[in-house]
């Protein structure tokens, strides 16, 4: 794809990461030639109606926490670390970027545009399946209802059954910050292309960004359509 992402393999050992990313598949598999969550057994359409919206949120703020600009920094030092390994040039590039004021009120500023809460691991991980989704398919980028239905189709799967709601404030804000970085510098292409397409380029990043979550997630984006109910095959 690029240098940039070439080097993020890395950060995919941080703890966390793949429980994040088994996760994400096991919400998506859910809904693959299944019914949608209402269609399910009686009784459990009935529990989750009868929740109401504290129960729901509370769900959510399982794996929020408190953003740390220190965190940030550390993350952010980690990828140009690793950058640098690979190539001098795109770690310094990305330093420049990534420290200007512009870069980081996007980083602030971009989950909230589109109704998602940039403190919450789960927002952020619907962000960077939709960026990745968008590259595969050379579409726009989904936004606003859409955006929320894939944060709220991905939320069960992520705060219930798994080991995310034990890892610590500082660690879920680590994993998010990985998805986060790479999905900005992602969606920058998908800006530019917008502006400027280049067929041939574009072609490649979808390729990449294909394998790369067949790699990561063990899912192919291709067979998902985007729709109001999130990501279904």
């Amino acid at each position: 794809m690029d240098g940039f992402n070439s080097t993020m393999d890395s950060m995919q050992s941080v703890a966390g990461t793949a429980a994040v990313n088994a996760a994400i598949k096991r919400s998506l598999s859910q809904r693959s030639g299944a019914a949608a969550p209402a269609q399910r057994p009686s009784a459990q359409r009935s529990a989750s109606a009868s929740k109401s919206p504290a129960v729901v949120t509370g769900s959510t703020a399982d794996l929020s926490f408190r953003r740390d600009p220190a965190t940030t920094e550390r993350v952010r030092a980690a990828l140009i670390a690793a950058m640098a390994k690979q190539s001098r040039g795109v770690a310094d590039d990305f330093a420049r970027r990534s420290a200007s004021a512009e870069y980081r009120q996007r980083f602030a500023r971009v989950l909230p545009a589109q109704g998602l809460a940039n403190d919450n691991l789960v927002d952020v991980a619907a962000y960077h399946v939709a960026v990745n989704w968008a590259l595969v398919h050379q579409a726009p980028l989904p936004s606003g209802a859409r955006l929320i239905a894939l944060r709220n189709q991905l939320r069960g799967s992520l705060a219930q059954g798994s080991t995310l709601p034990e890892l610590a404030p500082q660690r879920r804000q680590w994993v998010a910050d990985d998805f986060l970085f790479r999905a900005l510098n992602l969606s920058e292409r998908i800006d530019a292309f917008a502006r400027r397409p280049e067929p041939d380029t574009q072609a490649q990043f979808a390729r990449a960004a294909r394998e790369d979550i067949r790699r990561t997630l063990g899912i192919d984006l291709q067979n998902y359509r985007f729709t109001a109910q999130g990501l279904v095959q």
